[in-house]
């Protein structure tokens, strides 16, 4: 607005919220044409070798993949200003961010709307082990690759399969965890709100899943421990299952397979030491029923 007479400076300037747009408008308002949706692909080839990976986007998402190449697929989508991506090795770790600019801006009035811009990345190496660290609010995806894994997400989804060695760590606010073919890696696996499935982790040295309000499902997991820790005489936990059935009550079903040389007495104590472990580690666990047994022979 224009300053009343005797006012001094520069015109005020009014900070108005409508929605998830934020506008700073000051002394004239231009008429504004709404820009158009806009969208590019492109690829990178990286020369320079690398043994780690740590990408940053404002909004996106990210696969990382073992393949022939190695190169970075781009992709692009906004409406207003292009964002930013940068790719760049340094190191021997290969470094990419993409970030959003406000898709409108003058010095009188300024629009951000980060729904409207978002970069996607696909990450392709020859090797089979990379250290990857990866921080998105979309959806994140690594494939057929070892190594320490960090993946974050914001609000999207985590998806690992055909792993082996190292370590995991996935952690999303909103989104859901599945995991698939893990081979003997220390699992953590962490969701706000969404569910935490694990199938076939054969020989995980440590899991720890933690849904925080969904689910969690491990049909086929072996590890030393899981969620919870395992009592003594334990050799394999063969099924696991949760549910809740209260706001702050799980129900936590398991199959597992003891030592054989266990006397009813001593498998008796190593399933009331388990059931402890599972309290200690998750209060809300209140309902807790073990299967003494071995895992079914493959057909």
């Amino acid at each position: 607005r224009t300053p009343r007479s005797g006012q001094s400076g520069g015109p005020s300037m009014r900070r108005v919220v409508v929605g998830s747009l934020v506008l700073c408008v000051g002394a004239a308002v231009p008429a504004l044409a709404a820009p158009g949706d806009q969208r590019s692909h492109n690829t990178v080839a990286v020369r320079e070798a690398f043994t780690a990976a740590d990408i940053s986007l404002d909004a996106g998402d990210v696969v990382i993949r073992h393949g022939a190449t190695r190169s970075v697929e781009i992709t692009k989508q906004w409406n207003g200003k292009e964002p930013t991506v940068s790719v760049k090795v340094s190191g021997g770790v290969l470094h990419i961010s993409g970030e959003c600019a406000p898709f409108l801006g003058t010095p009188v009035v300024t629009v951000y709307a980060p729904s409207s811009c978002s970069t996607s990345i696909v990450l392709t190496v020859p090797t089979s082990v990379l250290d990857s660290t990866v921080g998105s609010y979309g959806n994140v995806s690594l494939n057929d690759l070892g190594g320490r894994q960090v993946l974050r997400s914001g609000s999207g989804n985590l998806a690992v399969s055909r792993t082996s060695g190292g370590t995991l760590q996935l952690d999303t606010n909103g989104g859901n965890v599945t995991l698939l073919a893990v081979r003997g890696a220390n699992l953590q696996a962490n969701s706000g709100s969404g569910t935490v499935q694990v199938t076939d982790a054969a020989m995980a040295t440590d899991v720890t899943l933690s849904p925080n309000g969904g689910d969690v499902s491990a049909p086929e997991v072996s590890a030393r421990s899981i969620a919870l820790s395992a009592g003594p005489g334990v050799r394999e936990i063969v099924h696991l299952r949760t549910q809740h059935i209260g706001p702050e009550e799980i129900l936590v079903a398991a199959k597992i397979e003891f030592d054989a040389e266990l006397t009813f007495e001593q498998l008796s104590e190593s399933i009331d030491a388990t059931e402890a472990l599972v309290r200690a580690a998750t209060p809300a666990a209140r309902m807790i029923y073990i299967d003494p047994g071995r895992r079914a022979p493959a057909l």
